[in-house]
């Protein structure tokens, strides 16, 4: 998405932002998102988060994961040997011994 400067040149937005036809500010996209269109829907979502069905982000729940952004719909569950804590992009081991867990005491 481009803005119109003061000087009458388009200049790029970058990072998780995006601008209005003729805006001269760029906005910023929702939380979770790497790259959108508008206000309201989201493109790439970060690592960690999911895209929900109205095209937000919703940040992955506790013992699930997503490890690269993208457009995923749902987050990954972790393995019974690892749990992760909510917004995770990785698994984390259980502790010796346990042979289930779902946060890093139990």
């Amino acid at each position: 998405m481009y803005i119109l400067t003061k000087s009458g040149e388009c200049e790029g937005c970058t990072g998780a932002t995006f601008s209005l036809v003729g805006s001269t500010t760029c906005q910023d996209c929702l939380p979770g998102c790497d790259a959108c269109s508008n206000s309201r829907t989201c493109d790439i979502c970060s690592a960690g988060w999911y895209k929900n069905p109205a095209l937000a982000c919703n940040q992955c729940l506790k013992n699930t994961f997503s490890e690269n952004p993208g457009a995923v719909t749902a987050c990954t569950d972790c393995p019974i040997t690892k749990y992760s804590l909510p917004g995770a992009t990785k698994c984390l081991n259980c502790i010796t011994g346990c042979d289930r867990c779902s946060d890093d005491k139990t």
